[in-house]
């Protein structure tokens, strides 16, 4: 397992106490995207995301895992301290990945020192420093704006570019599948697969359903392969993953039984595993194009 250097982006300046007014902002998207033009606007710093490598590596496709939102507010109303992940599920299943695959660590969610497979939770304790460029907007009110985005996207296209890697799979928990759906819309080089557990794909109706600020996000059109998995007893996440099926493209939708909002998937992970590795196996073999 190796540690990547971490890629310095631009601080925000961004006022601490200002949260409650700022709104989300990126616009809807009515139509079949490519690749949306980034705002300008500041990002915060990431800090280095974490790759290990298997036995198999022979499909060189990266498994990439983002993280879902921990608790980004207090009650519904005001922006905790910290973002802390209290289950993080897509840390455990790119911990049960038999291939190469990449934590893609979420900006302002972790420091840059620390991190290491046997400590995680100390990483996310509340005394944790973060970068000075992280204030509280950045996982409440912009935690799916183009300023994080940018800051994945930049992160992402390092790794790869360091370890000569042309394809990839993006997999994202909760808020962390929202993210993929965005990140992946927003990257040059498209992903093979996108794969959400849980995933938060109606922001405007989860804030609405949660008492949170008002959303008008919507996500893009891709017509990236997608697999969407909900938990039959999901309390977070309401019928938000069946009615996405109806507007993508290029989109599945998988019900899972016993499966909560952050417990039952890593029972489940390895038959979701050999499924991706098989269709992999079939992009790569040119059955599925």
């Amino acid at each position: 397992m190796f540690k990547l250097t971490a890629f310095t982006l631009i601080r925000a300046n961004i006022t601490k106490y200002s949260v409650i007014s700022i709104a989300l902002n990126i616009a809807a998207c009515e139509t079949m995207t490519t690749t949306p033009a980034v705002p300008q606007t500041t990002a915060p710093a990431t800090p280095s995301s974490i790759i290990k490598h298997a036995n198999n590596t022979s499909s060189r496709t990266l498994w990439v895992f983002i993280e879902g939102d921990g608790t980004p507010w207090v009650l519904g109303r005001w922006p905790a301290r910290r973002p802390i992940v209290k289950k993080p599920v897509a840390y455990q299943l790119w911990q049960n990945t038999q291939t190469i695959a990449l934590y893609l660590r979420r900006p302002c969610y972790f420091d840059n020192t620390g991190f290491n497979v046997s400590s995680f939770a100390s990483t996310l304790a509340s005394t944790t420093t973060l970068p000075g460029s992280c204030t509280a907007n950045w996982w409440t009110t912009d935690i799916y704006s183009q300023g994080v985005i940018r800051a994945l996207r930049t992160e992402l296209e390092a790794v790869l570019q360091q370890h000569t890697i042309s394809r990839y799979i993006l997999i994202g928990h909760s808020g962390g599948g929202t993210l993929a759906m965005l990140l992946a819309a927003n990257m040059p080089q498209k992903p093979q697969l996108i794969i959400t557990l849980a995933g938060n794909l109606r922001p405007a109706k989860f804030n609405q359903a949660h008492k949170l600020p008002k959303s008008t996000l919507k996500l893009p059109l891709i017509n990236t392969p997608q697999w969407h998995y909900s938990g039959a007893q999901d309390s977070v996440i309401a019928n938000s993953t069946q009615k996405i099926c109806h507007k993508q493209p290029n989109a599945h939708c998988y019900s899972l039984a016993n499966t909560q909002h952050s417990d039952g998937w890593l029972a489940h992970w390895p038959a979701i595993e050999q499924k991706v590795q098989y269709f992999i196996s079939a992009v790569f073999y040119g059955a599925i194009k």
